[in-house]
């Protein structure tokens, strides 16, 4: 899991300019990622690990924090 964090982290940096200090970091609670960023990570996610997300799985706390996005990978895989 910890590659796909430092996938995750690294297409949170490059790819939305959102900063990751650390992968239990709030981030759609502490403002960093909006609606629209969510669904930008959900596709990142499906490409990158080759799943697919339902609309039950867009929550805040599958997103929160680049820990919780990995888990909700691994909880597909």
């Amino acid at each position: 899991m910890n590659t796909l964090s430092n996938a995750i982290e690294t297409f949170l940096k490059n790819s939305l300019g959102i900063p990751v200090a650390s992968h239990t970091d709030p981030l759609v609670s502490a403002g960093l990622i909006d609606s629209m960023q969510v669904v930008e990570v959900a596709m990142f996610l499906e490409t990158q690990a080759d799943i697919t997300l339902e609309e039950t799985d867009l929550v805040v706390e599958n997103f929160d924090s680049v820990e919780a996005m990995a888990s909700l990978v691994a909880s597909k895989s």
